[in-house]
């Protein structure tokens, strides 16, 4: 580690990077942070994200990563012995994994969004996270999505605990129920009080302050 160059071109504030940072910290990455500029992007970010010109991009010795689904899959491959497991090692289990890592990400993360900035789909929102809940009941597992450690599915689940309190005060989100979803509301309190979420990633407050401001700027460009 003490010769790799390991650099995260993000934004704070974006649930994507919040991924990535998360990813990093579990596999106690050294790493540098490069702030981008959302309202201006820089060449070092179009220089390595061509296609999307999005961030994260995760830079390992000068090679650019992009899209955080394969910026986490790649940190957790290429330093497979550090940190805890992003993914499990059996197929089938790391298969499930990223089954409802990719359930979160397009229902109750899309469908949050939806919500939030086109003020359609809480229905929807409801029921995805009622069939987490029932996923959660028939694993029996806590306290996060795969036992006692973070996983894949808690990573992607990460901005939606952080950001749940504000989305709910500034953007007109509803979240289910203590009664009709404890084990989601519990796993989401769990990833939020995680001692690497909460010294790494922007506290519930920041995010609300920023939401607060940043509401109408965000919802003119969806």
């Amino acid at each position: 580690m003490a010769d790799e160059s390991v650099k995260l071109l993000c934004v704070w504030s974006s649930p994507y990077s919040m991924r990535a940072m998360l990813a990093l910290e579990l596999k106690s990455i050294p790493y540098e942070r490069v702030e981008q500029d959302v309202r201006s992007k820089g060449e070092l970010l179009l220089r390595s994200n061509p296609v999307h010109k999005k961030v994260p991009v995760l830079i390992h010795n000068g090679r650019p990563i992009a899209e955080s689904s394969v910026i986490i899959e790649y940190i957790d491959e290429q330093w497979r012995d550090h940190g805890d497991e992003i993914l499990p090692r059996d197929p089938y289990a790391r298969a499930q994994e990223r089954f409802w890592a990719d359930f979160v990400e397009r229902k109750i993360f899309a469908e949050s969004a939806n919500v939030v900035f086109r003020a359609t789909g809480q229905e929807d929102f409801l029921a995805s996270c009622g069939i987490l809940e029932e996923e959660l009941r028939k694993s029996n597992r806590a306290p996060y999505f795969g036992g006692a450690k973070l996983g894949l599915v808690d990573i992607v689940l990460v901005s939606t605990a952080l950001c749940s309190k504000s989305l709910v005060e500034v953007g007109g989100l509803r979240l289910p129920s203590r009664d009709a979803c404890p084990r989601f509301l519990a796993l989401l309190d769990a990833i939020r009080e995680h001692p690497l979420v909460r010294s790494s990633l922007p506290s519930p407050d920041k995010l609300r302050d920023f939401f607060a401001t940043a509401m109408p700027w965000i919802k003119s460009l969806s």
